[in-house]
């Protein structure tokens, strides 16, 4: 049996402690099958046993032939990649689990690592709105920006907020978002149209969608109509 099988048919195994070990045991190099167990150890009440077998996932912790891993580069993208993983499992509570703590338990080299890190948590994020897993995905992108901010984060957070009425948590996040890349027209354009419609903001959503027109002056047809009526409310007034 390859592997990919033998730990999809694990994943009845975190319900079977014996199975979960089993597989350990056949594929001790295998990050994933270290969570497994640990997983079946915590759903019997094991925090103990669960956490050992967790920390067996660790790359610090890799042994035996698996001991270079230690050293690797690389190890920031384990939280994320074992999150993605998980996800195509069915074990979605396992990879917030996995990425909530590495969070705060991986030490990263320097500001590169963290954005590579951040942008791991970003795909997983993505995944699980791809899988209409909507409050796990902002859970993630909150994880990722405290990582390391990212515009796409807080463009996913803002449209998501928007989406639930959150009108003014969508502005902070488009507005985050353009804080670290100003160069983005169609986040202009948004979120101009916001603060005329749903914040009462005209000055400011005239900004915005100026700005959007300077950038990608092929929109300016299709923005008139919005820079007018921000035009008309500020002449009107309070």
């Amino acid at each position: 049996m390859c592997p990919d099988a033998a730990l999809r048919e694990a994943v009845a195994a975190v319900d079977s402690l014996a199975m979960a070990l089993q597989l350990s045991d056949r594929y001790p190099h295998s990050a994933l099958a270290h969570l497994l167990v640990a997983e079946a150890y915590w759903r019997r009440g094991d925090e103990v046993a669960g956490e050992a077998a967790y920390q067996r996932f660790l790359p610090e912790r890799a042994e035996g032939a698996m001991r270079h891993v230690q050293r690797s580069p690389f190890k920031h993208y384990a939280p994320g990649d074992a999150a993605l993983s998980l996800l195509e499992l069915d074990l979605e509570e396992l990879a917030l689990r996995v990425l909530r703590r590495g969070k705060d338990e991986v030490e990263l080299a320097g500001e590169k690592a963290a954005l590579e890190m951040a942008e791991s948590y970003l795909r997983v994020g993505q995944a699980l709105q791809q899988a209409g897993q909507v409050d796990k995905m902002m859970e993630v992108l909150v994880l990722s920006l405290a990582i390391h901010p990212h515009k796409v984060a807080y463009d996913l957070l803002a449209a998501t907020a928007f989406e639930r009425g959150d009108y003014a948590l969508a502005v902070n996040g488009w507005r985050q978002s353009l804080a670290l890349d100003e160069i983005q027209p169609y986040t202009h354009a948004t979120l101009g149209q916001v603060l005329l419609v749903k914040i009462g903001a005209p000055a400011e959503g005239l900004v915005h969608l100026r700005r959007a027109i300077e950038l990608d002056p092929a929109r300016a047809e299709d923005l008139a109509p919005w820079l007018a009526a921000a035009q008309t409310e500020l002449q009107i007034g309070p």
